[in-house]
């Protein structure tokens, strides 16, 4: 069921990267600036002060 579910979604993803150009500019902006802060060391520290603000408005 789960795995249904997934593939459902990666598909969806899929479809949307391939015909919104704003999203793939987004997509490409997002994975140029992680590669960025990986080769600077900060990448873990930037996605642990980003699930932070997430679990803050979760709750």
């Amino acid at each position: 069921m789960i795995n249904i579910l997934f593939k459902t979604a990666i598909k969806k993803l899929a479809f949307k990267l391939a015909t919104d150009e704003n999203l793939r500019n987004k997509v490409k902006t997002g994975i140029s600036n992680a590669q960025e802060l990986n080769s600077q060391g900060e990448l873990i520290k930037s996605l642990g002060k980003a699930a932070g603000r997430i679990k803050r408005k979760l709750k």
